[in-house]
């Protein structure tokens, strides 16, 4: 068993908070700001095969593998695997659609869980939150658009 899966040692604010960087969407998000969110992230601990979330289920948290390997699943086909710091769920954080995987941790895993309702808190009572991640958007799909086309959009 990983060594690192002790939950004598919980993580730090400041390592939350570099966990949570490494959300793509988040990167943009000023440290300051972004201890909100971390601060009401938790962590979690999974067994070899238990499910994180299953394929139907509704949108709910953002999760960061901190330890182990979590394996996406599609109709029982293998899509991805996750390893430590990757975000797991990050767009469930945004939209209303189900689940379209099922995750599962391979072995004994450790996340970081962002709830959509704290995410959700945290926006309301920082602005800079919500600017900082449409600003990111933007500039994802300024260049998406000039990516596919010569013409600039307006």
């Amino acid at each position: 068993m990983n060594e690192n899966l002790s939950p004598a040692v919980p993580l730090t604010l400041v390592e939350r908070v570099l966990a949570l960087r490494e959300v793509g969407a988040f990167r943009a998000v000023p440290a300051e700001h972004l201890a909100h969110l971390a601060a009401a992230a938790r962590e979690r601990s999974l067994d070899a095969g238990a499910e994180l979330f299953h394929e139907g289920d509704a949108p709910g948290s953002l999760w960061i593998l901190l330890d182990g390997e979590v394996r996406l699943e599609h109709r029982g086909a293998e899509v991805a695997t996750f390893r430590p710091v990757e975000p797991i769920g990050a767009w469930s954080l945004f939209g209303d659609r189900p689940r379209r995987t099922t995750a599962r941790a391979v072995g004994p895993s450790r996340l970081l869980e962002l709830e959509r309702e704290a995410f959700y808190e945290a926006l309301a009572e920082r602005v800079e939150i919500a600017h900082a991640l449409l600003s990111d958007l933007v500039s994802r799909l300024q260049a998406l658009a000039e990516s596919g086309s010569e013409e600039t959009p307006a």
